[in-house]
């Protein structure tokens, strides 16, 4: 079953390629004009150059003269090729032909017939129907004439006449209807129209793989287990998760991190505070001489340990007035005292 493919593809230099592959219609997956003249309409206001390439068998004349008339219109300073890369058949030929340069594969084949239609109702009906379907013919012929340079009623009486007319590249070529034949894709010999215009529609739904990416990626520890390329994109997949898990735990580490740093900092202030209030009383008790805080604080920033054996060794100084001992009042100072024992001797 082929699908229908329908895009617009960017090109080098302000350049584009549209792709009219497919039926052409209003209905399901056809190709809706006005799908396609919103694209193109788009690629004219931004392209200098546009490429359509067409794989069609037909489809509803209203809809294609609405593509037809959309080309048409695009400014002249855009440069527009269509080419024909399988089948150009019924209204899709007639759109081929308002290209401004056509080109057509080698394998390439156009067709015209007349109109088609299905009508329910009375005479009135039917007759209403035959005179739409000749003026939708009148419309087309005029169309065609201006492509090959023969009349409307040349091109009605050899196109329009109720047969098929099937015309190879070298046909179109010969009639003035292409400009150039170009080389493509090889297909399979004796390849017959339906299966050109199946092969040339089909290529375009293949989605290119990187093999050697892939297999590149199957070579590394982490893929060595995956067998097909479904099994590297899932492993892939993991590993994005993963790598977001992680995303995640660094920024807690670095939380953390501050937090820990924060903490060191302050223990340290304290350490600091405590050390000075301990260099302080030492001072105060003549433990150490007032020039030597400086060196025990330093001694305590190159190592703690040494520090507090070496304050530990140093003794209170005693003072004269500490070493006299006596009687007295027991809250007396040892001086007080002493002097309390020469006032009573004399006694």
């Amino acid at each position: 079953m082929t699908q229908r493919f329908f895009n617009m593809i960017p090109g080098p230099d302000s350049s584009c390629c549209i792709l009219l592959y497919g039926e052409i219609g209003e209905w399901g997956d056809a190709n809706h004009s006005a799908d396609f003249v919103r694209v193109l309409m788009d690629a004219a206001a931004t392209c200098k150059k546009i490429d359509i390439r067409i794989n069609s068998i037909g489809g509803e004349v209203h809809a294609g003269i609405a593509i037809i008339n959309a080309i048409t219109r695009i400014p002249s300073e855009v440069e527009v090729t269509i080419y024909i890369d399988a089948i150009a058949a019924s209204i899709a030929a007639l759109i081929a032909m308002c290209g401004r340069r056509v080109e057509i594969s080698q394998f390439g084949s156009i067709m015209f017939h007349s109109v088609s239609a299905g009508a329910y109702g009375n005479r009135a009906d039917i007759t209403s129907l035959l005179k739409e379907m000749e003026i939708l013919e009148n419309t087309l012929s005029d169309m065609l004439s201006k492509r090959t340079g023969q009349t409307t009623e040349q091109i009605r009486e050899t196109y329009f006449d109720g047969e098929d007319h099937w015309l190879t590249a070298q046909d179109a070529l010969a009639l003035g209807l292409v400009d150039a034949i170009y080389d493509a894709e090889p297909v399979p010999d004796n390849s017959n129209r339906d299966q050109i215009y199946n092969i040339v529609l089909n290529r375009v739904n293949v989605q290119p793989k990187n093999t050697n990416m892939l297999d590149k990626l199957k070579k590394r520890a982490s893929f060595a287990n995956c067998a097909t390329d479904e099994d590297v994109l899932e492993r892939i997949e993991n590993l994005e998760t993963e790598a977001a898990k992680v995303t995640g735990l660094e920024s807690e580490n670095t939380r953390l991190a501050a937090e820990a740093e924060a903490r060191r900092v302050a223990d340290e202030a304290a350490a600091d505070a405590e050390v000075d209030a301990e260099l302080e009383d030492a001072v105060k008790t003549n433990r150490i001489a007032e020039p030597e805080r400086a060196e025990f604080k330093a001694i305590y920033k190159a190592s703690p340990e040494t520090y507090k054996a070496q304050l530990g060794r140093r003794k209170p100084a005693k003072r004269v007035v500490d070493v006299l001992a006596g009687g007295g009042d027991p809250g007396a100072s040892a001086w007080d005292k002493r002097m309390d024992e020469i006032a009573n001797n004399k006694k």
